[in-house]
């Protein structure tokens, strides 16, 4: 995974679906790399299969009981200003970083 400045295109525009986090145009996923569970292993876009190394969950950070005030994004299936990270599903629960 790398980043780039936004240009709002189809490439760079996910979802949250069930437990992936899916690419809007073709439908690809989020992958932990050859399902290697170890630190600093690549994230890359593959086609879904549902394993474990595909499946995330979002952690939101703030820890508030009521609904937020901005709303849930229905583009996207995550709320909005609200902070979160990408947890992988596998047994270590490790979680993306951005590289600088």
């Amino acid at each position: 995974m790398e980043l780039y400045k936004t240009n709002s295109q189809w490439f760079q525009i996910f979802k949250y679906s069930g437990q992936n986090i899916m690419n809007v145009q073709n439908s690809k996923v989020l992958d932990v790399r050859a399902n290697r569970d170890k630190e600093a292993q690549e994230i890359i876009v593959w086609k879904r299969h549902n394993g474990l190394n595909q499946r995330w969950k979002i952690l939101y950070l703030d820890q508030k009981e009521e609904e937020p005030t901005k709303g849930l994004d229905s583009d996207s299936g995550l709320y909005r200003n609200r902070p979160f990270r990408i947890q992988t599903r596998l047994p270590s629960k490790r979680v993306i970083t951005a590289h600088r």
